[in-house]
């Protein structure tokens, strides 16, 4: 519980770098502060950590993930009115800022095997007795969402991961997918540029599998005995085109209010065309042990217990699928604090709330520590602190469907944000395991490093910086933690740093960077799994698994609350203080955008 906190309070001193690419470091143990300032800051911090409490950590990610909260939802609408109860309570002017956007929801989902022999599908997700959660009737059937209705019977083709590059091999192999349902696996890109391909591949229809090789059995023990994908578990997500454009799909560009005018269905260029749907790798099995053709080669192999085709073959399918398009309501909440001395600056400090199901790591585990964020900058408001720059504190809604809230929020405010924001601190993901990571633009790298030292590790009592860059030695890409990699140097290991990774896309911090140069970085805690994609954005069993498989450190530890984490560390006066400038847009030239 306390290793969440211990991420905010490093992202919250993210700004201290720009004053120091100004001014230089000034004389001070706080860089960024000069030392008639540092002391009087110190004693904030002191004030400041001295304040959250794993106990009210855990009631709130209990209280946000009670139920199912799709975004546009009434139980969605209810963890906003929480988020916003919880701003007022720390004294915030806050408010809830509503956008009406196009959010499709499944009414009818039918993968059938109609050849070699009939099977229906899909399976339920399986159901633990222990667990009430993955009972309950409430939870959204597994889709992608906005993929098209359809009604379509036709033979199956393997195409691996769906990259155009599997499907130029195909071509040379003589196999032609047009009008065939193509059948890939998830991983090595996103689930929309498989839909994407597909359609421009002139599939019939598209099944999105999750292969044990990448996400189940072969990674180690599937849930409820481990944390890895079990046999009917399917990974929801959108598959919107939202590397045409993120956001609402029928405003691009603009917001999506009431009064905005909208494009027809037929004109929106991010939304797919052929019919798309997840599948476990249970009904997969059957689908792919029945295809044809040519053995597909070893680097298609997956996991299941034998050997690939590349189909056709005797596998056909009856997939109808039936999707509710509606504009719904979604619910930013924002909470301001004018700044004293710049008010026309802006820091934002910004968390999705929207879930596929309960939410409990992906994204809540970064929901509770913007509550105590709020907490912490209004009792230090009471203690006569006033931040130099505006802070906004920003509850993003519908992120899963494509990073909705944020855009259109940016959208709203696009020109005043382009001219006066300093920063966005993102959180997504905040705690899924003991091993913290950090992605950034490089100007804020330094600053990244600054900050961990003065927190410390929980599990070793170390800086915890020292301990990432120990990590980033030792753990290997095929570990499975993300972010924590090895950085390739001629420095000896002792001075050897952990790498603070690029930004690409897929979090509320792309219409901040993607469309308007503002620095942003995101952090968060992993585990050596994909339990992330496993359990908070897939199956049933979330809010259980979440507090108890994604590390042993959550429970039997001396922190009786879900995270294994400290936060007794530096905190978030000085967001606001330091910065007086924002980087060139030439540092933002060579980030990866893809």
């Amino acid at each position: 519980m306390k290793r969440i906190l211990g991420a905010v309070f490093l992202a919250l001193l993210a700004c201290v770098v720009e004053r120091d690419l100004i001014w230089g470091r000034p004389e001070s143990s706080l860089r960024g502060f000069f030392p008639a300032d540092a002391a009087r800051e110190a004693d904030f911090e002191k004030v400041f950590r001295a304040l959250p409490t794993p106990e009210r950590a855990q009631q709130d990610l209990m209280i946000l993930t009670q139920a199912p909260h799709v975004a546009g939802t009434a139980e969605d609408y209810k963890t906003a009115q929480y988020v916003l109860s919880q701003f007022r309570e720390a004294g915030l002017d806050s408010s809830v800022v509503e956008y009406q956007v196009l959010l499709p929801m499944p009414k009818e989902v039918k993968v059938d095997l109609i050849e070699p022999f009939k099977r229906e599908g899909p399976t339920p997700e399986g159901g633990w007795t222990w667990d009430k959660d993955t009972y309950d009737s409430s939870v959204v059937p597994a889709y992608n969402a906005y993929s098209p209705s359809g009604d379509v019977t036709a033979r199956v083709v393997y195409a691996n991961y769906g990259l155009r590059e599997d499907y130029q091999r195909l071509k040379q192999w003589g196999i032609d997918v047009a009008g065939k349902i193509v059948i890939v696996r998830y991983g090595q890109c996103f689930r929309g540029v498989k839909a994407y391909v597909a359609e421009e591949n002139h599939a019939a229809g598209l099944l999105i599998y999750s292969d044990p090789a990448e996400d189940g059995y072969r990674q180690g023990d599937v849930y409820p005995r481990g944390p890895w994908r079990p046999a009917t578990g399917v990974q929801r997500g959108s598959i919107l085109y939202s590397m045409l454009y993120a956001g609402d799909p029928l405003t691009p560009g603009y917001a999506a209010t009431k009064a905005a005018k909208r494009l027809a269905l037929k004109d929106a260029k991010a939304l797919p065309h052929i019919p798309t749907t997840p599948l476990s790798y249970e009904d997969a099995a059957p689908i792919l042990e029945n295809l044809g053709g040519p053995v597909a080669p070893s680097d298609w192999q997956g996991a299941l217990p034998f050997t690939y085709h590349l189909g056709p073959g005797a596998s056909k399918i009856h997939m109808k699928l039936e999707m509710d398009f509606q504009t719904r309501t979604i619910w930013n909440v924002i909470a301001q604090i004018p700044g004293s001395v710049l008010p026309e600056a802006l820091v934002i400090v910004g968390n999705h709330r929207d879930a596929w199901t309960y939410g409990a790591v992906d994204p809540n585990s970064g929901t509770a520590p913007l509550l105590a964020v709020a907490r912490g900058l209004g009792q230090l408001l009471k203690q006569g602190w006033n931040p130099r720059r505006t802070i906004i504190l920003a509850s993003w809604d519908a992120e899963e469907f494509g990073l909705i809230g944020s855009t259109e929020w940016v959208e709203d405010h696009a020109d005043q944000l382009a001219r006066h924001a300093v920063a966005y601190l993102n959180m997504d993901v905040g705690v899924a395991g003991p091993h913290f990571g950090a992605s950034a633009v490089p100007s804020l790298a330094r600053l990244i490093h600054d900050a961990a030292q003065e927190v410390n590790d929980p599990r070793t009592g170390r800086p915890l910086d020292a301990v990432w860059s120990e990590e980033s030695q030792r753990v290997r890409r095929e570990s499975g933690i993300p972010i924590v990699v090895p950085i390739q140097t001629s420095s000896p290991p002792s001075t050897m740093e952990a790498r603070v990774s690029e930004l690409g896309s897929g979090s509320d911090y792309t219409p901040f960077l993607q469309h308007l140069g503002v620095p942003p970085w995101t952090w968060g805690s992993a585990a050596p799994t994909a339990f992330t994609t496993q359990c908070t954005t897939t199956f049933t069993g979330c809010r259980t698994s979440a507090t108890r498989l994604s590390s042993t450190a959550w429970r039997g530890r001396r922190c009786s609350a879900p995270w294994p984490c400290a936060w007794r560390t530096p905190t978030f006066c000085r967001m606001d203080t330091t910065i007086t400038a924002r980087p060139s847009r030439n540092t933002f030239s060579n980030l990866k955008t893809n």
